[in-house]
């Protein structure tokens, strides 16, 4: 099996995080945009992406995903004390439909229930991941726009809700 490793994104990564946001961003393909233009409008929107996130989840962390070593993706994760906050994972096409998000959610997934927190996501609506996370438990929740938010509890994130709720109402 393939080895996944995650290491911290840093400011030297953003060739490969530009190159990233570029290969994923199938929307762009029927553009009618010159090479050029294409180039600064995917340079824009990526940099508007970065400050989005940064803006909406402060304390996220954003990680290179490694396999064997070579960078094939991104996930960046906001540890709240409510809840952990899956914020983006992206995997190069190449490497998508090959377990390899599979294990990073399972991953998500043991670090929440260890931690007695939900693990929640936003996804767009026409997203095909929606079936993975569906397979894995998420539960959907409320349309925002073009989202939906999505959520998984472990029995002890239940269990902590059942204990709060027993609090609040005795």
């Amino acid at each position: 099996m393939d080895t996944i490793t995650l290491t911290p994104a840093m400011p030297g990564h953003q060739a490969f995080l530009l190159a990233l946001y570029t290969g994923t961003r199938e929307d762009l393909a029927g553009l009618d945009c010159d090479g050029e233009g294409l180039q600064n409008l995917v340079r824009l929107q990526f940099k508007a992406q970065q400050q989005y996130y940064q803006a909406q989840f402060p304390l996220a962390a954003a990680q290179l995903v490694l396999l064997d070593d070579s960078p094939v993706g991104r996930i960046i994760v906001e540890r709240g004390a409510t809840e952990l906050r899956l914020v983006d994972i992206c995997l190069l096409p190449g490497f998508q439909r090959r377990g390899i998000g599979q294990r990073l959610l399972r991953l998500l997934m043991e670090q929440a229930a260890q931690a007695a927190l939900p693990l929640r996501l936003s996804v767009l609506l026409d997203n095909p991941a929606q079936h993975l996370y569906q397979r894995l438990g998420f539960v959907a929740g409320a349309v925002a726009g073009i989202h939906l938010s999505m959520e998984w509890r472990g029995e002890q994130a239940q269990q902590t809700d059942a204990a709060v709720a027993g609090r609040s109402s005795g």
